[in-house]
């Protein structure tokens, strides 16, 4: 009597290259949408960031007001003048922020020839390569018009933030075309 053959039950070269094959194109499918999540995740992260600069903003422009150095310069003028004044001299320099920030919000600083490092020419305690968030403040106009002067008591002003405005380490910056923005609304009081 003759003995069953019997037959192996593995998988043949061509079924081996075409599950290879699949595999491989699902591969290539599911790294492809990892840049595009990571640069959503970025996004939102910057996002919130710049969301919370709403303070830090808020804190520069009483510290500019409360400076002695920025005293009204005309009699009868408020502290609130000084700030519009140098509000309204950045509003005429559209391309150069009034206040800069770094990437984790921590800290953002009025950026202009007055304050500026002499020697470096850069804002107090943030370098080129650092400056990552770009701050432009403006007079709200309208009902909320502040006048000079013994005006209202406040001063409304819309805040944009911009970023990247520059990229670290090196510094170079980012087209405006490129930017993500924010924008919101904040009173600075006398």
């Amino acid at each position: 009597m003759k003995a069953p053959v019997s037959k192996s039950q593995g998988f043949s070269l061509v079924e081996v290259v075409v599950a290879v094959g699949i595999f491989a194109i699902a591969i290539v499918g599911v790294i492809g949408l990892l840049a595009p999540t990571a640069k959503s995740i970025s996004e939102t992260a910057d996002t919130a960031v710049a969301s919370r600069l709403a303070d830090s903003v808020a804190v520069e422009l009483a510290r500019i007001r409360d400076d002695p150095a920025q005293t009204p310069t005309a009699a009868g003028d408020t502290r609130l003048d000084k700030v519009y004044d140098l509000i309204q001299t950045a509003v005429n320099t559209p391309t150069v922020p009034f206040i800069v920030a770094l990437a984790d919000g921590s800290y953002a600083v009025q950026t202009s020839k007055a304050t500026n490092s002499a020697t470096t020419g850069q804002p107090r305690g943030i370098a080129v390569g650092d400056q990552y968030f770009a701050i432009f403040v403006s007079q709200q106009t309208g009902n909320l018009l502040y006048k000079r002067s013994g005006g209202s008591g406040f001063l409304a002003l819309t805040v944009v933030v911009k970023w990247p405005y520059n990229l670290p380490p090196t510094g170079i910056t980012v087209p405006s075309s490129s930017q993500s923005s924010l924008i919101y609304n904040i009173a600075l009081t006398l």
